[in-house]
């Protein structure tokens, strides 16, 4: 759907064909998340190639999300769209060191990254804290 609305950009005429209805697919009825926060991603990016190349993981990330959400908006998709904060939880002291390290490169890198301590869940679990990005992860019920 986003190469179609970029070839619509362009001016062109387009078509999008599905082997059922569009969007019914793998992805359908999904959360169809979108997020810059995954897992444990910036401290290894950092240690592996360095902040510039983590920064820029992030910006395209980002960016990313400002585009599906400006295609949504703009192509009036009645997907409920939604801007949720993303966490990555911790359940042991060896992943909260790491979330904490996690939240730390994030925000390094320009991320609205911050650590939530205990974050309440729908459920049972030993879960104690949490990383969070704020409001950039978006999901849709579609």
């Amino acid at each position: 759907m986003s190469v179609a609305a970029r070839l619509i950009d362009e001016g062109l005429s387009v078509a999008v064909v599905d082997q059922s209805r569009v969007g019914s697919g793998v992805s359908g009825h999904t959360t169809a998340k979108l997020s810059s926060l995954h897992g444990l991603t910036y401290a290894r990016l950092i240690r592996s190639y360095g902040q510039d190349h983590a920064r820029a993981y992030g910006e395209a990330n980002e960016a990313g999300i400002r585009a599906i959400a400006a295609t949504v908006e703009r192509f009036g998709i009645g997907c409920d769209l939604r801007r949720r904060s993303n966490y990555t939880y911790a359940v042991s002291d060896e992943e909260l060191t790491d979330i904490e390290a996690e939240v730390d490169a994030a925000a390094s890198v320009g991320l609205p990254a911050s650590y939530a301590d205990g974050v309440p869940l729908p459920l049972e679990s030993p879960a104690r804290c949490a990383s969070a990005i704020r409001r950039n992860s978006i999901r849709s019920s579609t």
